[in-house]
């Protein structure tokens, strides 16, 4: 239909009141006053009534508005310019009153004058949002006014937009300068294929619509960025919506972690720092231990604290320490626990509550039970170990004293007993044995010299080399005695001294001859820990004097540079071994010359011996 209102003229007769049931015909006389016929049929169309209450009686239907149209007929099918069709409108309502209205005219089937080309426009309401098929009609204006057959023709109303998809393109973040998005369309009476789009990046200018459906992006810059886009349909509809996907250029990129250490070994009790290295696109590393989330896949076994990475060992097995970073990269290790076998020891000698007559004293005693290389210390002082026994000479102060002794194997377990002795405040006359070296390598010799603090003249001298208790022949002199050591043990040399006065005076002291443990395994250990990348576990071989040091020095390497450290921690061969401290030399080539450096072993307060410096 098509809104004529402003062709016709419309003439209502004076309005009554109606009868007494409410009843009222109201008489409109329909002109066309404009310069084209009009088709009909016609429709009235009463867009308000008052009062409330009145409808029309004789309504032909109602519009999509609810407004009641009456439908009027047309003598021959058209209202030509100047004539005039009466209309009759018949009310009801509940009772008698006057009628109001306002109306406008409808022709129900839209007409329009061609120019002497044939050529004409022709307006036509549409349902909206729908396929309407339409029959036009041409009628000869003039002479006898014969229609032709209709000519059908197909129009879709369409309001709606269309919707759009991207299908393809970045999320997230990005190592690269460029990048495609490809997307679609969905619209009720556009196809995809004929579906128009248009883009733009980080809201700058729209594109040009066009048929495209992928688009390259070129010469990013590094931050983030949004891409959109919006479809058309054949309707000229544009999606209010457009599709959007925010994304970001980082050109330095997470490409790979390393967890550190590799496959390592702890007792239970013991803990591990694991440790994230993080390597980017751009060639650079970075420490991510604090940046990844860390889980234990068998918690009973070890637990790892997230974040962090250090990891406590609870129960023997294995379980699967992984680190996961949030863009989504992971590393897995495995942690194996043990169960510790401390070692079992005893004292010997001194007896628990021995007084003693000196100002220090020889203990003695056995370790046992030993899963790894052992170490004893008593109150703080290295004990010589040879197998299962051990000895040390500690230095006493005046009263009662208690003595210490601890045995600590290199996994890290542990074992300790004392016993308590007493030192008189006033030392009675005695003599002391000593002897240097007082360690080393078999055949061992050993000088002897003798300590008088009796006041007395010392006349004679006899020593039992060995501490088996079989002296040798007296000498009246101890001067420039010596003795050698061919095979390796843990000896007590005791010396029987007879004074001017005949009292008689027995001195001990310790030789360790052979009690050196190898100390080239200790320097392939930490290699092998460094390799790895288990510094906790590396720092075990260094002394405890310079751990800090080279535990600073050890963090600071790449775990590439870790793995290859065999390149810069070569072969040791041995230069000078004591009993208390062993020089190595290590040797390197680089630009075809040799380079010597010296790698030193020492006791540790523990009686271990360790790395002290390289």
């Amino acid at each position: 239909q098509a809104d004529v209102s402003a062709q016709v003229n419309l003439r209502t007769s004076h309005p009554s009141a109606g009868d007494r049931q409410g009843r009222l015909t109201q008489r409109v006389t329909l002109t066309n006053t404009g310069e084209t016929p009009l088709a009909g049929p016609l429709a009235m169309v009463l867009t308000s009534i008052t009062p409330a209450g009145v409808t029309l009686a004789n309504a032909t239907g109602t519009t999509t508005e609810g407004h009641p149209y009456l439908e009027v007929p047309l003598l021959g099918g058209l209202l030509r310019p100047g004539e005039r069709v009466p209309i009759s409108l018949h009310f009801a309502g509940p009772q008698r009153h006057r009628v109001r209205f306002t109306s406008k005219i409808w022709a129900l089937r839209p007409t329009a004058v061609s120019d002497e080309k044939g050529r004409f426009s022709l307006p036509v309401t549409l349902p909206p949002n729908t396929e309407n098929k339409l029959d036009l009609f041409a009628t000869a204006h003039f002479g006898l006014g014969l229609t032709s057959a209709p000519a059908r023709i197909t129009v879709t109303h369409d309001d709606q937009p269309p919707e759009t998809e991207i299908t393809g393109g970045p999320t997230g973040t990005i190592s690269s300068t460029e990048t495609v998005f490809t997307f679609t369309g969905a619209d009720t009476f556009t196809t995809p294929t004929e579906l128009e789009f248009a883009w733009r990046l980080d809201e700058g200018s729209w594109s040009l619509f066009g048929p495209q459906t992928a688009v390259r992006l070129t010469g990013l810059p590094p931050g983030p960025h949004t891409f959109e886009v919006k479809a058309r349909d054949r309707a000229g509809n544009e999606d209010l919506t457009p599709a959007e996907r925010p994304f970001t250029v980082n050109l330095r990129v997470l490409s790979g972690l390393a967890l550190t250490p590799r496959t390592p070994t702890r007792g239970v009790g013991q803990q591990a720092q694991f440790q994230v290295t993080g390597t980017y696109s751009d060639g650079t590393r970075q420490d991510l231990t604090q940046a990844v989330t860390w889980t234990s896949s068998n918690p009973a076994v070890a637990t790892v604290t997230s974040p962090g990475g250090l990891a406590t060992a609870l129960a023997a097995g294995t379980t699967d320490i992984t680190a996961r970073h949030p863009e989504g990269l992971t590393a897995t290790t495995t942690l194996t626990v043990f169960t510790l076998i401390p070692p079992s020891i005893t004292i010997t000698e001194p007896a628990d509550g021995a007084a003693i007559n000196a100002d220090h004293v020889l203990v003695r005693g056995t370790v046992t039970g030993m899963t790894a290389e052992v170490g004893v210390a008593v109150n703080g002082a290295p004990a010589f170990v040879n197998g299962t026994q051990w000895a040390v000479e500690v230095p006493l102060e005046p009263g009662s004293l208690t003595l210490t002794a601890t045995a600590t194997d290199t996994l890290g377990a542990t074992a300790s007993t004392g016993i308590s002795i007493t030192v008189p405040t006033a030392l009675l006359p005695s003599v002391t044995l000593e002897g240097f070296p007082v360690g080393g390598p078999a055949p061992h010799r050993v000088a002897w010299r003798v300590g008088n603090n009796t006041g007395r003249a010392l006349v004679q001298f006899e020593l039992d080399e060995t501490g088996s208790g079989t002296f040798g022949p007296p000498t009246p002199t101890f001067e420039g005695v010596s003795t050698t050591y061919t095979a390796p043990g843990l000896f007590v040399p005791t010396l029987r001294v007879t004074d001017d006065q005949r009292q008689v005076y027995t001195a001990t002291t310790l030789i360790s001859v052979g009690a050196i443990p190898a100390l080239e395994p200790k320097w392939e250990g930490l290699k092998e820990a460094l390799r790895r990348g288990d510094i906790a576990a590396a720092l075990t071989f260094i002394h405890s004097d310079t751990r800090d040091r080279y535990e600073a020095t050890f963090r600071r390497l790449t775990p590439d540079q870790l793995a290859t450290i065999d390149q810069y921690l070569t072969t040791i061969y041995p230069v000078e071994i004591g009993p208390n401290g062993a020089e190595y030399e290590l040797r390197r080539t680089r630009d075809g010359q040799t380079f010597s450096y010296a790698v030193w072993f020492q006791v540790d307060a523990d009686g271990v011996w360790r790395i002290r410096m390289f």
